[in-house]
Parts: structure tokens; C-alpha cells; sequence
């Protein structure tokens, strides 16, 4: 399951420039579904700094439902102000 859900992200990577090396970097959606599975108070903290970001919902929705947590990632998300379309 997870090496299928880490090609799904690896199709989504987004390009980077630092320093002039191009890089790649898991997509949004990956890193809130991370933070929200976790839930630390470290992670919450950051939640709130992304939280207008844009990101994709239903990419989101996929990948929390791929690692089985669904309910509680959209139930920490929105004790946190997240709006999940």
C-alpha cells in the first residue's frame, strides 16, 4: 500500500529551485495529510501556517484514503478550520 501510494506522489512532485539546484519536493497535499495524521503540536502549528494555501481537495481526499485514515485526518483538518470540498 504505501509503495503505491508513494508513486501517486511521485507523479505529483513539484519542482523547486534552491540556490540554483532544481529540486523536487512532495506535493501540498502529501504534507497536510502527513501533519494531519500526526497531529503533534509541531504539526498543528504548521497546519495553521498552510492553511491558505492552495491545494487540491479531491488529491487530498485520495491520499487519506489511501493510508486509511480518513476520518480522523478530515476531523483534525477541521477542528482546525479547514474547509475540504
Amino acid at each position: 500500500m504505501v509503495q503505491f501510494i508513494n508513486y501517486k506522489v511521485f507523479q505529483k512532485r513539484v519542482a523547486k529551485r534552491y540556490q540554483g539546484i532544481r529540486l523536487f519536493v512532495e506535493p501540498i497535499e502529501e504534507l497536510i495529510v502527513h501533519k494531519a495524521t500526526m497531529f503533534r503540536e509541531k504539526d498543528i502549528r504548521d497546519l495553521k501556517l498552510l492553511m491558505n494555501k492552495e491545494f487540491d481537495s479531491s488529491f487530498l481526499k485520495e491520499l487519506a484514503k489511501d493510508w486509511g485514515e480518513q476520518f480522523q485526518i478530515f476531523k483534525n483538518l477541521k477542528s482546525l478550520g479547514y474547509e475540504i470540498a
